[in-house]
């Protein structure tokens, strides 16, 4: 409510500001010298942070952050005041003065007060106007200039006799509502009660310059000016757009004399509704919050041309200028109708527009079929496929249109109720030859399921499913060293609990290092945008659902709760077929599966890494007390036998001198050059591999190590 009641100030006070300085008689003060110092600007930053420090003590943040923000501030006190001291001594920049006009020079400081002096004829002024210019107006419209920043305007009449009087201003008017919000939140953090002063009176045009901008300051009472009088303003700049100097380049002075402008004094209203501004804004920035960019159509004023390219290159502009308006091909935007996105989103939804209705059906239909009536989602225009069915397209997006008045429920469900979707998914070589990717619709759709519901589909057949809504995103597990930043320190942590199970949509997703089981499963990487996701079929598919993390805690998941089921085998896989393909096994496929099982059971186990006994002082590797410790089977098991590495069975040859020379391995532990025993045992040619029996023939055997 406070955001809302302050827009609507803001934007009545505006167009009230617009609207008087529209009709307003203004006279030319023009320039005659113009320059620009660092030194006063610096002087001026430093004056700021002796406000920050003063008000330091008021903020309501912990005492250890409040002693660090004071040593921080003090020390840029003193680096500013000795910076300003260092540029006191150096020479005034000067500008040219061309029709009146300041036009500012090429190696004026980044942070300036630019002094404009100039002569007045008039001997009545009630407002002051300020105007930045573009250096180029004619291309600034459609390619727009850096902009600037102004912090602080100060202006003083200076007398014919030398004295000078500063203006006191009661209201710098601005031309945008971003330069009104900026002006009053500077207000409400200094506490005054209304942005009369000149610390308020800063103006911008923050990123870019493309238009005039302007500010009026309108001082307390009319100033009543002598001939030879003469004006002297002050603008102070300090700040950056985009890490550059924010200057003003090219700027112009005006005076009015308008009683209008004086009656603001008297106007109470117009000083409510400032007094009102505020103090909302100041009430907003007591309470705590994060500001979130939220997209809003541009006022008028604030729109830039855009100008026809010339063959395309957005280098040349070189057309006529463009009003927004929709192709020609399509029906015409309601006469009379402001061209903005309200209406724009209207005439998406006109009874005599076909585009929305007959994209919106296709996407549905890709949805639930595989495939769209035109498959490329992406283009639909006359370089994408052609419809497969165009009369079924064109009755879909009518009916979807007049008849179901885009009930999309509706539409899904004489879709899925359809003869076309209920039929049997079934084929035959005969059919698959004459249209394998089935746009005859002559079955039923086979596809697979996406990345994310590959995942999920596995969560919840095991049970492990986490059916929470809502919440920050989680990191469910993923195979290690995958996302590594190299722009930060940040890491991956495996979630625990309950969020390690959540559904895919929760998965923290970074655009440098996508989840790798996703990607794998033709999910976007996060650098483009994409219409659509075409299906691919590969090995390493078949490799996640073995060896993901996810998946080998969704199979053992799953095989617990067949176990829990019931105690018969049959009664076991029937349940995890119904979880895992939501239907019945027929009878070769339950045979199917009994056989898989048995062979499972009566598979021998793989051959698995022994550790030989202590040999006895004296003896060699090769003697029959060694072998028969190997017989006996005194020896620990270090690997597990699914991961048994490749037994070795080849003699070693006697090692000839070449051998020496060029073997770099140990020939009885095939170890490099961590062992220590290498140079010896090249040279024992009784050394060899022992074979190590499975454990289905009851016995177990040592390798020689070294």
């Amino acid at each position: 409510m406070l955001q809302r009641g302050m827009a609507t100030l803001t934007h009545s006070l505006v167009e009230f500001g617009r609207q008087l300085e529209g009709g307003t008689q203004w006279q030319p003060v023009p320039i005659t010298v113009a320059s620009a110092s660092e030194a006063p600007a610096i002087r001026w930053e430093a004056d700021q942070l002796e406000r920050q420090l003063a008000r330091l003590p008021d903020e309501k943040i912990s005492a250890k952050k409040k002693e660090r923000e004071r040593k921080d501030v003090l020390k840029a006190i003193a680096e500013t005041t000795k910076q300003a001291r260092s540029k006191a001594r150096e020479k005034r920049v000067a500008f040219q003065i061309r029709d009146g006009e300041m036009r500012a020079a090429a190696n004026t400081p980044g942070k300036s007060v630019y002094e404009l002096t100039a002569a007045i004829d008039a001997p009545v002024m009630t407002a002051l106007r300020i105007e930045v210019l573009p250096a180029n107006p004619d291309a600034a419209r459609h390619t727009p200039e850096v902009g600037f920043i102004v912090d602080q305007i100060d202006a003083w009449v200076v007398r014919p006799n030398g004295h000078q009087d500063k203006i006191p201003f009661r209201y710098f008017i601005s031309d945008s509502e971003d330069n009104l919000e900026a002006a009053v939140g500077r207000a409400a953090k200094l506490g005054q009660k209304s942005k009369a002063d000149s610390e308020t009176g800063g103006f911008a045009a923050n990123p870019n310059l493309f238009r005039t901008r302007w500010t009026i300051g309108v001082s307390a009472a009319p100033l009543r000016l002598s001939r030879g009088s003469r004006l002297r303003v002050h603008l102070t700049q300090t700040a950056n757009v985009s890490d550059k100097p924010a200057l003003v380049r090219r700027a112009c002075l005006s005076g009015s004399a308008d009683s209008r402008w004086s009656a603001l004094m008297q106007d109470h209203d117009f000083d409510a509704r400032v007094a009102q501004l505020t103090s909302l804004t100041r009430r907003l920035q007591k309470i705590r919050s994060v500001e979130t960019p939220v997209m809003v159509e541009q006022t008028a004023y604030e729109k830039r041309d855009t100008l026809e390219f010339e063959r395309g290159n957005f280098l040349t502009k070189t057309g006529p200028t463009l009003t927004p308006d929709v192709p020609g091909l399509f029906p015409k935007l309601p006469a009379g109708a402001p061209r903005d996105r309200l209406t724009l989103a209207k005439w998406f939804f006109m009874p005599g527009q076909p585009l929305t209705a007959r994209t919106a059906v296709n996407r549905y239909w890709e949805q639930l079929f595989g495939t769209g009536i035109v498959e490329t989602l992406e283009n639909f225009g006359s370089v994408g496929e052609e419809p497969s069915h165009p009369e079924l397209l064109d009755w879909l997006a009518l009916h979807f249109q007049n008849d179901l008045h885009w009930d999309m429920k509706a539409l899904l469900r004489e879709m899925v109720t359809s003869a076309t979707y209920r039929q049997s998914a079934r084929t035959t070589p005969a059919l698959t030859e004459r249209d394998p990717r089935n746009r005859l619709l002559a079955r039923g759709p086979q596809q697979r399921l996406t990345a994310e519901m590959v995942r999920d589909q596995a969560l919840r057949a095991s049970g492990l499913l986490t059916d929470r809504m809502g919440g920050p995103p989680v990191m469910p597990p993923q195979p290690q060293g995958v996302w590594n930043s190299v722009y930060n320190d940040s890491k991956w942590v495996d979630a625990t609990g309950p969020d390690r199970y959540r559904r895919a949509i929760y998965t923290y997703i970074k655009r440098t290092s996508g989840y790798p089981s996703f990607l794998t499963f033709d999910a976007s990487d996060h650098d483009t945008s994409l219409a659509r996701r075409i299906p691919t079929n590969t090995p390493l598919q078949a490799l996640v659902t073995l060896n993901d993390p996810v998946y080998q805690e969704a199979s053992e998941a799953l095989a617990q709760r067949m176990i829990k089921a019931t105690n018969a085998l049959d009664g076991r896989l029937r349940y995890g077929a119904r979880l895992v393909l939501s239907r019945d096994l027929t009878d070769r496929e339950l045979a199917t599966l009994l056989g898989l099982y048995k062979e499972a059971l009566a598979a021998p186990a793989g051959p698995r890494i022994v550790k030989i006994a202590a040999k006895a002082k004296g003896s060699s590797s090769g003697s029959p007390d060694t072998r028969a410790s190997a017989r006996a089977g005194s020896s620990t098991n270090f690997g597990a036998a699914s991961r048994a590495p490749r037994p070795y069975f080849r003699r070693a040859a006697k090692p000839t001198a070449r051998s020496r020379r060029t073997r770099r391995s140990c020939i009885r532990c095939a170890r490099r050059s961590v062992c220590s025993n290498r140079r010896a045992n090249l040279r024992r040619p009784s050394s060899r591999r022992v074979r190590v029996p499975s454990a289905s023939s009851g016995t177990q055997a040592s390798t020689p190590r070294c």
